[in-house]
């Protein structure tokens, strides 16, 4: 994930003389970029001014570049695809499976097993460092559904997600309580869908750019994203996207604690409040976060036999999906590797332990050759703590 961001007033993308020439309302950069050497894999327009012209649109789509269009909340308004294979035999079976009850509870299932055991993995990584438990959301996953149908598939994935998010704002209140994040899900829509608080704001636009690649990949292998399985269909939604999402969502959480552990935001500078009280990501919040979500996409992990990015896991998993709908694999194994992460996630605590003499680190207990181990893992950017 290597997206290319636009925003502000003057953005634009236009082709002269072969060259693909960017510029960038928010910094006023312009960049050059020839055909096939763009160092970027989507482009993302935050806001509603700039331009495109025909000939840039058609230059991204010649290099299956997608671009995607934010709403002022960073929720996604529109993508512009480059064209997808027809696949009408894979779309009869992806209708099919949706008709039969039982088929649908099984793919349903599959992936939420999926993001389930990812949000567990995440929360024993974080564990290491901040004070979050991982045993409630646990013991919700080990518990499962009551029936194998989708309302109560629905039923446990929202039990967990429920004790999920309390453990979540425990470690983003530990690192940043002036966001005053108090959960996910509230009585109304005001938390989620139009965020009153810093952190549900960088979820959001977290959400929006897996979405957008998430989208991508949907459209890269011919699934048709208006009918899904876990996801109802409903007129405004797109139920694959929503359903292929999930095993990845936790990626955007790792990477909105680590923007937030990184202490480069300011509450005021980065942050526009409107006058319905919600929030919105300034540039420079979005640049951090968007760095982050894609040294995360970009990590590897073994899969297949090989490394292979958490990007390209991605597009797998809906190549694995419609592989299973044309009955080419008999059983749906959607699972990978969580990964290994090994940079420090509180950079403050690595340049706290570099900077520590031996003289404090013996007031504080700690031995010679203990500092010296811990400088050692900071300079490495290994997981580091105090």
């Amino acid at each position: 994930m290597r997206p290319l961001f636009l925003s502000g007033f003057g953005s634009s993308l236009r082709v002269c003389g072969h060259v693909l020439e960017v510029s960038n309302g928010t910094d006023g950069n312009r960049q050059t970029f020839a055909a096939h050497q763009l160092p970027f894999d989507s482009v993302v327009v935050e806001g509603n001014s700039g331009t495109i012209s025909f000939e840039a649109a058609r230059f991204l789509a010649n290099h299956d570049i997608p671009v995607t269009f934010l709403r002022w909340d960073g929720s996604v308004l529109s993508t512009l695809l480059p064209r997808g294979p027809v696949a009408g035999e894979l779309k009869l079976a992806q209708f099919a499976s949706h008709s039969n009850p039982k088929r649908r509870a099984q793919i349903a299932r599959a992936i939420l097993e999926v993001k389930l055991s990812k949000s567990v993995e995440l929360l024993r990584f974080l564990s290491r460092f901040y004070p979050c438990d991982r045993a409630p959301v646990e013991a919700e996953v080990n518990r499962g559904p009551s029936t194998e149908s989708i309302p109560d598939l629905m039923g446990w994935e929202g039990r967990t997600a429920a004790a999920y998010w309390v453990e979540f704002g425990m470690v983003v209140n530990r690192l940043w309580p002036e966001a005053r994040f108090v959960t996910r899900k509230g009585k109304g829509k005001s938390w989620a869908q139009s965020a009153t608080d810093p952190v549900n704001a960088l979820l959001n636009f977290g959400y929006s750019l897996l979405e957008g690649r998430v989208r991508q990949a949907v459209n890269s292998v011919g699934l048709e994203p208006s009918v899904g399985w876990l996801s109802e269909t409903a007129a405004s939604k797109l139920p694959v996207v929503c359903d292929l999402q999930e095993p990845f969502r936790w990626l955007v959480d790792l990477s909105v604690i680590e923007t937030i552990a990184g202490r480069q935001l300011d509450r005021k500078a980065d942050f526009l409040t409107t006058e319905n009280y919600h929030i919105r990501l300034r540039p420079h919040a979005i640049g951090l976060l968007a760095e982050r979500l894609g040294e995360n996409f970009n990590r590897t992990a073994p899969f297949g036999g090989q490394r292979r990015t958490l990007d390209a896991i991605l597009f797998e998993t809906a190549r694995k999906l419609a592989r299973h709908l044309l009955g080419q694999s008999k059983k749906l194994v959607l699972n990978f590797p969580f990964g290994a992460f090994d940079g420090a996630i509180d950079t403050q605590a690595a340049e706290t332990i570099s900077a520590l003499t031996y003289s404090d680190a013996r007031k504080l207990g700690i031995s010679k050759a203990g500092l010296r181990d811990m400088k050692r893992r900071a300079a490495e950017g290994k997981p580091v703590r105090l």
